[in-house]
C-alpha cells in the first residue's frame, strides 16, 4: 500500500471508530434514545451501560482487526502505540479489557487527535504554521509526541529549516527542545545490551531537532535551538550526536567551534563527543594556574613546575592527606598557597606582604574530579562602591531583594546556588560562553567568558573575574563514613579535610542509603514484634471487639514509606551543599 493509500485508509478507520463512539453516546444499551452518560466523574454500575460498552468495544475491535492489517508497518505501529493505552493486544488483534464510561471521553478525544494528526505532522514537515497551531491548540498534550513517521513536530520543522515554526513550537507551545523521535523501547530504557530481534540502527530514530537541523545545515535553526538549551550530546539510535551530523556542513562546524571551548593548556582538534561528567572520572591535564596581586587586574600564569605542584595538591591519592598549603618558590622568593582559599602569601615576617589571589582556569571535574564553589569579583560596576584595596573577606551574593546590600568592587562574592549550578552546567558541556542573570546584583544578563574566566555586560560598564575554589568536606578521624560540610574560610584542625569528588559523593550516598535501609528494616521488625506483643496482651485482657478502631494499630512512619525523601538528613545534608 502506498503512503497516500495508507493515509486515506487510516483516517477512514479512525473516522469510523469516532462515529461508533459518538453513536454510543446518544443511543442507550436497549436501543432507545436515552443518552449514555459518559461523564468521566460518573461511575455508573448500570448493567445496561456495561452491555453497551461491551458491544462498543467489540465493534471497534473488529474494525481495527479487519483494517489494520491492510496498513504498512509504520502506520500499523503508530496505531498500535495509541491503542496500547487502552489495553489493545496487537498480537491477538483485540482489546483485553472493555472500554468504560470513565475512559470513553479520553478515548474519543484520542481517536480524533490521531485522525487529525496525519495532516498536522505533514503540515509541520512543510512548515505550515496555521495548521500545526490549530492542531496543538485543540490537542496540546501531543506537542512532544511523535507522529506516523516517527518524528516530533519540532524535529520535522527543524529538519526542514522552518524557523518561524520552530520559534512558535518552543516559545508558544512549550515543546521540549530535547524531545527525541520514536526509538526502540529497549534503547529508550537505556538498556546496556539490546537483544531484541527487531532493533534497527536508524539515524532518524531517537534524533532530536538539533540532529535534524545540523544534518540539513540550517544554521539559524541550530543557533536558536542551542540558545534555548538544546543538548549537542544526545545520541540517536545510530549512536550519533548532533555534532556527528555537521561533517558535511562546514558553516555549522565553525559555529560550534565558536561556542565550544577548545581547551586551556591543550587545544582539541575535534569537537567533543560527551560532556565532561560522562568521562572516565580520571583527572586530566587541561588547565592554567594563575595568580593576581591584590592591587592589580592582571593575572599571571605560574610556570610548569609550580602548576604541577598545585594540581597535585588537589588530587588526594590513597593513603595520603589533603595538602592545605603548598609551598612554592617564585622568582627566588618562597610562597605559601592556601588550597582552601586559593590565596598566596610570601613566607616572611609580614604575613600581608605580596598577597595574591590564585585561580585555576579549567574544569574542576575534568582536572581533579572535585566539585567547585564559584566566586565572582566585580572590577567595574556603576552602582558598586569603589575599593582601592582587594578585600580579604569573602561575601555572599544576596538571594533575596535586600535593600541594605551594599556591594563593593575588588571583593570576592560566593555565587548563589543557581549561578553556581549554571556555571557548572556550562563548563560541563565544554561551553565557551554562558549568559547568566545574577539575581539582585544587576538587571541584565552578564556574559561569562569561560575560557578567560571573566565577564561583562552588553555595554561593558560591568565587568570582573570569576574563579572556583574546591568544595571541601570534613571526614571524622573516628568514623570514615561520617562526612560534614565545612566552610572553606573557617577551617578546623579536628577533622581530616578532603575535596568532595564525584567518586567520594557516590560512596557516601551508597553508604547512607545502605544504612537507612538497614535502619528502616530493623524498625519495621521492631514494630512487628511490638504489634504482636500488644495483640497477645490485649487478647488476654479483654473480649473480642468487632470495632477495629479500638485495636492497636501498626504505625508506619514517613521514612518507611519514603526512605529516600528530602526528610532523609543523611542524604540531603551532603547533596544540599554540593552546589553551595
Amino acid at each position: 500500500m502506498t503512503t497516500i493509500e495508507d493515509y486515506t485508509h487510516c483516517r477512514q478507520i479512525l473516522q469510523n471508530a469516532v462515529e461508533l463512539v459518538q453513536q454510543t453516546s446518544t443511543i442507550g444499551a436497549e436501543g432507545d434514545n436515552a443518552p449514555l452518560n459518559i461523564d468521566i466523574n460518573n461511575f455508573s454500575c448500570s448493567t445496561a451501560d456495561d452491555v453497551t460498552m461491551e458491544k462498543l468495544t467489540r465493534s471497534i475491535g473488529n474494525l481495527f482487526r479487519d483494517c489494520l492489517v491492510l496498513l504498512s508497518e509504520n502506520y500499523q505501529e503508530y496505531m498500535f502505540n495509541f491503542l496500547f493505552e487502552y489495553q489493545y493486544d496487537k498480537n491477538d488483534k483485540q482489546f483485553k479489557e472493555n472500554l468504560t464510561i470513565g475512559n470513553l471521553p479520553a478515548f474519543l478525544n484520542d481517536l480524533e487527535a490521531i485522525r487529525d494528526s496525519f495532516d498536522a505532522f505533514n503540515a509541520a514537515w512543510d512548515g505550515e504554521l496555521p495548521l500545526v497551531k490549530q492542531f496543538l491548540t485543540k490537542y496540546p498534550r501531543y506537542k512532544d509526541r511523535f507522529g506516523p513517521w516517527g518524528t516530533t513536530f519540532l524535529y520535522s520543522a527543524a529538519k526542514n529549516g522552518h524557523i518561524k515554526l520552530v520559534i512558535y513550537l518552543i516559545t508558544d507551545v512549550g515543546c521540549s527542545v530535547n524531545a527525541q523521535n520514536q526509538q526502540h523501547f529497549e534503547r529508550a530504557l537505556l538498556t546496556e545490551f539490546i537483544t531484541a530481534a527487531d532493533f534497527k540502527v536508524s539515524p532518524k530514530a531517537g534524533s532530536t531537532a538539533l540532529h535534524g537541523a545540523c544534518f540539513a545545515g540550517h544554521l539559524n535553526v541550530v543557533k536558536y535551538l542551542v540558545e534555548h538549551g538544546a543538548s549537542y550530546f544526545i545520541r540517536n539510535q545510530a549512536e550519533e550526536t548532533p555534532l556527528d551530523n555537521v561533517e558535511l556542513n562546514s558553516h555549522i562546524t565553525e559555529y560550534f567551534k565558536t561556542i565550544i571551548n577548545a581547551g586551556y593548556s591543550k587545544q582539541r582538534q575535534h569537537l567533543p563527543q560527551t560532556p565532561i561528567s560522562h568521562g572516565n572520572n580520571q583527572p586530566g591535564e587541561d588547565c592554567i594556574w594563575e595568580y593576581k596581586q591584590l592591587l592589580t587586574d592582571n593575572w599571571v600564569a605560574f610556570n610548569g613546575n609550580e602548576s604541577k605542584q598545585l594540581s597535585e595538591s588537589l588530587v588526594v591519592k590513597p593513603g595520603k592527606q589533603f595538602q592545605q598549603d603548598v609551598h612554592l618558590s617564585v622568582d627566588s622568593a618562597d610562597y605559601s598557597v592556601s588550597t582552601s582559599k586559593f590565596l598566596s602569601c610570601q613566607r616572611c615576617t609580614d604575613q600581608n606582604a605580596n598577597l595574591a589571589w590564585v585561580r585555576c582556569r579549567g574544569s574542576s571535574i575534568l582536572n581533579f574530579d572535585c566539585y567547585a564553589l564559584w566566586q565572582i569579583a566585580f572590577t567595574k560596576h556603576p552602582k558598586f562602591d569603589s575599593n582601592n584595596t582587594m578585600d580579604l573577606e569573602f561575601f555572599d551574593l544576596p538571594t533575596t531583594d535586600d535593600v541594605e546590600f551594599q556591594a563593593q568592587l575588588n571583593a570576592w562574592y560566593n555565587c548563589d546556588a543557581k549561578t553556581n549550578s549554571l556555571l557548572d552546567e556550562a563548563i560541563n558541556k565544554w561551553g565557551r560562553w554562558a549568559n547568566i542573570h545574577v539575581d539582585y546584583v544587576t538587571d541584565e544578563e552578564l556574559m561569562f567568558d569561560l575560557l578567560q574566566f571573566s565577564f561583562q555586560n552588553k555595554d561593558n560598564n560591568i565587568s570582573g573575574f570569576i574563579r572556583w575554589i574546591p568544595k571541601l568536606i570534613s571526614i571524622s578521624k573516628t568514623n570514615r563514613n561520617h562526612v560534614t560540610n565545612i566552610d572553606n574560610f573557617q577551617l578546623s584542625s579536628n577533622s581530616e579535610l578532603i575535596p568532595l569528588t564525584t567518586l567520594l559523593l557516590k560512596s557516601v550516598l551508597q553508604t547512607a542509603t545502605t544504612n537507612i535501609v538497614q535502619e528502616e528494616q530493623e524498625q519495621i521488625l521492631t514494630d512487628d514484634v511490638n504489634y504482636d506483643n500488644d495483640v497477645r496482651s490485649d487478647s488476654g485482657n479483654r473480649e473480642d471487639d468487632p470495632d477495629d478502631s479500638t485495636k492497636p494499630q501498626k504505625k508506619v512512619n514517613e521514612m518507611q514509606l519514603f526512605p529516600f525523601s528530602s526528610s532523609n538528613k543523611c542524604n540531603s545534608t551532603v547533596l544540599s551543599h554540593v552546589y553551595h
